[in-house]
C-alpha cells in the first residue's frame, strides 16, 4: 500500500504541474510612452519569454491600426505587410535580460472580426529601418529568459500609435506549455506526461478510489 501510495502522489503532483505550467498570466497596462507594470512568475526551469497583448473591440468590426493578415511572401529572412499597422514596441525585462519587443500584426486573426478582443503577439524588435518588414523567424535569440522559482517581470511601453496611445490593454505571458507549443525541450517530459490531462486525471481519481477501497478492505480484515 505504501508503494501504491508514494506512485499515485507521484503521479498527481506530475499533473498539478503540468496544469500549473499550462496557465499563463494576465496583467493590464496602459499604453502611455514611460507607463510599465511588474508581474511575480514562476517556472520549473529558464524559460524564453513569449507574449501578447489582447485589445478591446466590437465584434463584427476590425481595428485597421493593429495591422492586417495580407502581407507579401517571406523574403531574405522577413515578412513585409502590406497593412503593418500603428508601431507598438514594449521593453520587457527579468533578471536575466532585458529586451524591445514589437507588435506583430500577423497571427490570431482567423476569426477576429466576431470576436470582441484583438490580439497581436509580440516579438524581439530588430532595427532595419522598415516598419513594414518583420524578421522572420523571429529572433528567439534575443528573448529575456524567465529564470526557474520565482521572478519579477517588468513590462514598460516604448512606443504607442496615435490611436492606441493611452489605450487600456491586457497583456497575456505565454504559460512554458500550450496545446500547440512546448516553450524549451525542459517541458517536454512534462507535455509528454500531461498530453492527456482529463483522462489522466479520471484515472488517477479511479487509482485513488481503488487505493481507499483496498485499505478499508485491509482495515476490516485486521
Amino acid at each position: 500500500m505504501a508503494l501504491h501510495l508514494l506512485v499515485l502522489i507521484a503521479l498527481l503532483a506530475t499533473q498539478l504541474l503540468g496544469i500549473a505550467s499550462s496557465i499563463g498570466t494576465i496583467i493590464p497596462l496602459r499604453l502611455t510612452k514611460g507607463e510599465s507594470v511588474e508581474v511575480s512568475v514562476f517556472r520549473l526551469s529558464p524559460t524564453p519569454l513569449h507574449f501578447r497583448l489582447d485589445f478591446n473591440k466590437q465584434k463584427g468590426t476590425i481595428r485597421p491600426e493593429l495591422g492586417g493578415i495580407k502581407h507579401t511572401d517571406p523574403n531574405g529572412g522577413k515578412i513585409r505587410f502590406d497593412s503593418p499597422g500603428e508601431a507598438i514596441k514594449i521593453l520587457a525585462a527579468s533578471e536575466l535580460g532585458r529586451q524591445v519587443y514589437e507588435m506583430f500584426p500577423g497571427g490570431y486573426l482567423a476569426f477576429e472580426k466576431d470576436d470582441s478582443t484583438a490580439k497581436r503577439i509580440f516579438e524581439p524588435f530588430v532595427e532595419d529601418d522598415d516598419p513594414a518588414a518583420y524578421p522572420w523567424p523571429p529572433a528567439n535569440h534575443l528573448r529575456p529568459t524567465l529564470p526557474a522559482g520565482f521572478s519579477t517581470l517588468k513590462f514598460s511601453v516604448v512606443q504607442a500609435g496615435t490611436i492606441t496611445a493611452n489605450e487600456q490593454v491586457k497583456i497575456y505571458i505565454a504559460p512554458p506549455l500550450d496545446v500547440k507549443t512546448v516553450q524549451t525541450s525542459d517541458y517536454l517530459w512534462l507535455g509528454w506526461a500531461t498530453i492527456l490531462l482529463p483522462w489522466n486525471l479520471f484515472a488517477l481519481a479511479m487509482y485513488g478510489w481503488y487505493l481507499l477501497k483496498k485499505a478499508r478492505r485491509l482495515a476490516s480484515n485486521k
